[in-house]
Order: structure tokens, then sequence, then C-alpha cells
């Protein structure tokens, strides 16, 4: 299955194609509002994948998250409020493989964009779940420790559009990618950029997160 492939451009910004391979999919790169290197934007950008998981294989990837041991989220944060969502983790096993293929297509994809010294999963899978109130606030991915060394984030939504309210993931300083609300959708980042989870109103928004790792950024 291909990988469509979208980028909705900031708010003040305009787009413009960059040059990729014959057999990879288009991509439309966005002059965003941030004073970036000339040259380094794409390194400051969030893309956006559409259909990464069917609604079918993301109904299965929910079953599974919620088959296993669900912990109250947590953050770096003292405040016991910052992250309000439940998780669970996804080893990669013959039950979780086709994510986990999946889910590599995509950082072979990315990281054609962004050159970034990735080696591969650090840690397991994250699966989320906010209900209503659920959010998470402004953070990056990248942190100390076991953290030190995440290089690209990616976030799958599980969720389709009309199960839930509020909820967005919103960038700094992009804001709100409308088209990442899509079932399946997927959208990959590195892990320094700053992003929170807006609360969520009604319904329930449920979301996989994976962490790409290597060597430290120097």
């Amino acid at each position: 299955m291909d990988l469509p492939f979208i980028w909705t451009a900031p708010p003040g910004g305009d787009s413009q194609t960059c040059a990729m391979s014959p057999d990879a999919p288009m991509v439309v790169s966005a002059r965003s509002t941030h004073n970036g290197l000339e040259g380094n934007d794409h390194l400051q950008q969030p893309f956006v994948y559409e259909r990464v998981f069917t609604p079918e294989q993301c109904a299965r990837i929910r079953e599974l998250g919620a088959a296993q041991r669900l912990w109250k989220g947590r953050s770096s944060s003292d405040d016991d409020e910052y992250r309000v969502c439940t998780t669970s983790w996804l080893e990669e096993t013959a039950a979780t493989a086709f994510v986990f293929a999946r889910l590599r297509e995509v950082v072979r994809s990315v990281n054609g964009l962004y050159g970034l010294d990735a080696a591969g999963f650090g840690e397991p899978l994250h699966y989320i779940c906010y209900e209503p109130g659920g959010h998470f606030d402004w953070h990056t991915d990248l942190g100390i420790g076991a953290m030190s060394t995440r290089k690209i984030s990616i976030s799958v939504q599980l969720s389709d559009d009309a199960e839930y309210a509020g909820g967005d993931l919103e960038f700094c300083p992009h804001g709100v990618i409308e088209r990442f609300r899509g079932i399946g959708n997927a959208v990959a980042f590195p892990s320094y950029i700053a992003h929170r989870v807006l609360p969520v109103t009604t319904g329930h928004r449920h979301a996989l997160v994976a962490w790409i790792h290597g060597p430290r950024f120097r």
C-alpha cells in the first residue's frame, strides 16, 4: 500500500514542491513563519502521512493496546494534571508485527527528508486513550536519560474524527494540522519540536506513539 503524503502549511506560509526520487511519494513542504535557517526549514516541520493504517487495523491496534496493563499517563512534571490519559505499551510480537512494519516504512520515508542519524525503535510503542478532560500540556519528546536519544516521533490517529471533540494535537509554532485527524493518519516530527494535546471535550481519542532512537543530538 502506498503512503500518500500531505502537508498543511502553517498560517502565513506558502508551499513549494520538493524534489525526491521518482519512486517516492510527492512531498509538499511549506515555508513557515518561524525564523529557521534557510535551507533547513524542514528540520522544524511535522509531516503528515494519510491512511497509514486502515480503520480495521486501527480497531485491532486499539484492542491490542487495551488488552495490555493500563497505566495512568505520566510526565516529567510534578503536576499530576499536566498529563491526563490512560496508556499501555506494545512490544514487537507476532500480533503487533504489522504495526512495526508499517511504521518502519514511515520512518524510512520521513528520514529521507530529515536525514537524522536514526537507528530504530528504542522502546515499545505507546498506546494512549484520552477521555473527556484528557490532555497533555506543552512538552517535547526529547528529554534526559532514556529520552535523550529520541530522534523522530510518530503519532498515529486510531479514532475517527467523529468519535470525539477537542483533543487536537498542536505544534509550536505550526498550530493544529487539521488533516491529521483522519483515522489511520500519522504525523512524524523531530522529537525536539514542542507540542501538546488539547483537552478532549466529548468522546474518546485513541492514539499510538512511536519514538525512533539514535545517537544523541550534538
